[in-house]
Parts: structure tokens; C-alpha cells; sequence
């Protein structure tokens, strides 16, 4: 609401000198509801120095322009924290990093976030602190391996150095157009930082949050809620094998992308070998 959003206006001290830029998009069917993930996103102990939301003439997704709600242009979030940015075509989910791209300097930390959460007041705080202990790596307050691969998830806050994507733009691009890439940010961009020897290490949750450091606002066109190829998993099984065959791996992502395969397919073998071994159930009879 206004009267919430006007409390909002006096800036949180702050210690650490890192420059924090947050990146975010969203879709035409959920931009109306944007405005308690940017209520909570201003109101961080420790502020970012820009928020840069990506939004596009047009979703692809959706088949649907985007409307513009007020909230984002009547000045009750400030232009010098807050940053329209008009990409000229929309790039999926991961419009959120690549429409920011032209608006960066080179020396913040971008932090991805997701607009159907509202986030804990020591979100970004946690995350400054992890950076600032290991620079050069980046930093999730959720990740997970997938054939090989350690992925950071961008609703948990994903957080690098921006000379880190540097050249991600052009090494996607190519890609964007198979649907398993372009529906799943979190694989091609942990890919990416792979490629360049960046680290991806699981945050500390701040003390003050619980198990997550978010709380879900709604649930309008979720990503989750897609089905057939582009169910998660499946999605994640899908984008990650494009890649390792079209993406430039290192041979030593070769090497961890195979052994994880070969462990794999060894465990599922010794599970159906123990099933066969295995006498089979008997019904309990009815006394």
C-alpha cells in the first residue's frame, strides 16, 4: 500500500561498503503484485544501491504486453535506488540478469532475487557478509548438485560479482531459443560461472529467518506449476545435459558431469538388484 510504502523511505545505516545492485523481472500477469517483494527488498538492514527491474515491451511467455502499474513510476521508490529497464526483447526468467547487464558498472554484486517473495530484513545482509569473507566466489542461500553441476537458485537470493558474468550475454544468446534453457536461468547462469572458475557455495541462513529466508506472496503463473518437459526436474535433467554438450564445458565439468552420471546409473542398479533378492510383501490377512 501507499502508507506502507512511504514508511519505507528512511534508508537502514549501513557498515559494509559493497556495492549491492539487486536484479529482478517479472511477467505481465504478476507485475500488479510486485510491490511487496520491492517493500521488502527496500526495507533490508542492509539497503541495496539500486534495485534494476528488467521489464520488456512484450512476454513471450505470456503473449501479453506489459502495463506499467503505478507504484513504479509515482516516485514512492526513489530512481536513484530504483531502475526501469526497458530490454529490447524478453529473455525468459533470466531477463532479470540479462536486461541489468547494460545498466552495470562492473564492481557490485548482483544479487538475483524473484518477485512473488517477500524477504526477510537480513536477506541481503547475509549475503554482503559471505561476499565480502570470499569475493570471488558466488553465493546462494539454497543450491543443489544436478548430474555434476552446483546450481544457486535465484528465489534464495544468487549472488556474484558482476566481472564474474561478464560475456554471458553473448555466450547464451545462441541458446536461448531451446526451452530448457529458456526456462531455467538458475542452471545456465550456475553453468556460466562454472565455466569461469567461480565457486557457487550454499549461504548461512541469517539466524533471525528460519528455514527460508523468504515468505511466498502468490503463486500467479509459477514456473513450478509447469508440467511434461518443463517440470523442474525434468528441466533441470534436460538443460543441464544441452549444456555439457553444447556449452563449452571445462573438461574438468566433463569429468564431474560423467562420474555423477556413472555413480547414478551404479546406485539404481544396486537398488533393483537388492529388489530382486528381496522376498516378496505378503498381504496381511484381515483377522
Amino acid at each position: 500500500s501507499v502508507a506502507t510504502a512511504s514508511r519505507l523511505i528512511q534508508v537502514p545505516s549501513q557498515a559494509s561498503t559493497t556495492p549491492v545492485v539487486i536484479a529482478m523481472t517479472t511477467i505481465p500477469s504478476r507485475i500488479d503484485l510486485l510491490e511487496p517483494a520491492l517493500e521488502s527488498l527496500w526495507h533490508q538492514s542492509r539497503q541495496a544501491d539500486r534495485l534494476i527491474l528488467s521489464v520488456p515491451e512484450d512476454s513471450d511467455r505470456e503473449d501479453d504486453r506489459y502495463v506499467i502499474p503505478e507504484f513504479l513510476t509515482d516516485g514512492r521508490f526513489p530512481d536513484s535506488w530504483l531502475t526501469l529497464a526497458r530490454p529490447p526483447q524478453d529473455f525468459g526468467p533470466g531477463t532479470k540478469l540479462l536486461g541489468a547487464l547494460p545498466h552495470l558498472d562492473g564492481d557490485e554484486l548482483v544479487v538475483l532475487a524473484d518477485d512473488d517473495v517477500r524477504y526477510a530484513p537480513t536477506f541481503l545482509d547475509g549475503l554482503v557478509v559471505e561476499h565480502e569473507a570470499r569475493p570471488g566466489e558466488a553465493h546462494s542461500y539454497y543450491t543443489y548438485r544436478a548430474w555434476g553441476l552446483a546450481i544457486g537458485q535465484g528465489c534464495d537470493g544468487f549472488a556474484f560479482p558482476a566481472a564474474q558474468v561478464d560475456g554471458i550475454h553473448e555466450w547464451i544468446d545462441p541458446h536461448l531459443d531451446v526451452p530448457a534453457i529458456r526456462h531455467h536461468d538458475d542452471v545456465w547462469i550456475s553453468f556460466f560461472l562454472r565455466r569461469r572458475g567461480t565457486r557457487i557455495r550454499q549461504a548461512t541462513l541469517p539466524d533471525s529467518t528460519g528455514d527460508l529466508v523468504y515468505e511466498q506472496v502468490h503463486e500467479v503463473n509459477s514456473l513450478l506449476a509447469l508440467e511434461g518437459e518443463l517440470e523442474r526436474h525434468e528441466l533441470t535433467r534436460l538443460s543441464v545435459a544441452y549444456l555439457m554438450a553444447e556449452g563449452e564445458p571445462t573438461i574438468g565439468m566433463r569429468l564431474s558431469h560423467l562420474a555423477e552420471k556413472l555413480v547414478g546409473r551404479w546406485v539404481r542398479r544396486g537398488v533393483g538388484a537388492a529388489r530382486r533378492r528381496l522376498p516378496p510383501l505378503r498381504r496381511r490377512q484381515d483377522v
